[in-house]
């Protein structure tokens, strides 16, 4: 559904360019013309915001969650709303890019182009695209510039989650392939205590990091959890004195 959406976005994208050259033209025959050009354009400039809110909720829906710095909705919403929207552009362009480079870094794949940086590029021609729309030459410049670098954008994206798709387990490595579907935990808590009663319950931090392919920000933050739900408590290594998180299985 999705990369549907994509291709009829920018066949909209195109079409509209086209019509708002004829809108120019029409308004240089008066009022007329001009209202009949706006009559034609405005339709199919409807379509493509909900178009373009259509993909980029489908592409934070795409990214894991564990990824996501925003909600979808609240994301793909703050894009939505007048002069909010060009601010809104510089948080969530650069974060949904950032996601997925993480994902695709820490599942080991290709990472392709640097999506964050791009998402800031993107969002800054759109600002200059804002206020510079009236400005015939470089309003049409900046015009074509946006497109050029939202094909760049989205299919990077797109792409980056086509690869972290076709692996089992996205926020996680493929340690686990081989269990069973119908055995493999869905939730992270879960994955911990199955690698914790493989190790006979006791880990150490950069065993979990390892094993579950987790950031160390990430890693502190689920065995936070851990310990706040009884599942584990932190303790020494009676040998070595190195801190050891053990589980009550």
């Amino acid at each position: 559904m999705v990369l549907p959406t994509f291709f009829l976005l920018i066949v909209t994208i195109l079409v509209l360019g086209i019509l708002q050259a004829i809108e120019m033209l029409m308004g240089s025959l008066g009022i007329v013309g001009a209202i009949l050009g706006f009559g034609l354009s405005l339709p199919l400039l409807l379509t493509q915001l909900l178009l373009l809110a259509f993909l980029h909720y489908s592409c934070w829906q795409l990214l894991p969650s564990g990824y996501r710095k925003h909600n979808p909705a609240i994301a793909t919403l703050g894009l939505c709303i007048p002069l909010f929207n060009i601010c809104w552009s510089f948080v969530v362009f650069p974060a949904l890019g950032e996601g997925f480079d993480r994902c695709l870094q820490n599942n080991h794949l290709e990472p392709g182009m640097d999506k964050r940086h791009l998402g800031v590029v993107y969002a800054l021609i759109l600002f200059i695209k804002t206020v510079t729309f009236w400005i015939p030459f470089v309003g049409n410049t900046s015009s074509l510039l946006a497109f050029i670098v939202f094909l760049l954008y989205y299919i990077d994206i797109l792409k980056s989650a086509k690869s972290i798709n076709r692996i089992q387990t996205p926020l996680f490595s493929s340690d686990f392939s081989e269990t069973p579907q119908s055995e493999q935990a869905s939730t992270p808590i879960q994955r911990l205590l199955r690698l914790a009663q493989e190790c006979e319950g006791q880990l150490s931090f950069a065993q979990i990091s390892m094993h579950m392919r987790l950031d160390p920000e990430e890693t502190n933050e689920l065995l936070n959890n851990a310990q706040r739900y009884g599942y584990a408590y932190v303790g020494n290594d009676p040998d070595t004195g190195a801190v050891r998180y053990y589980f009550d299985l």
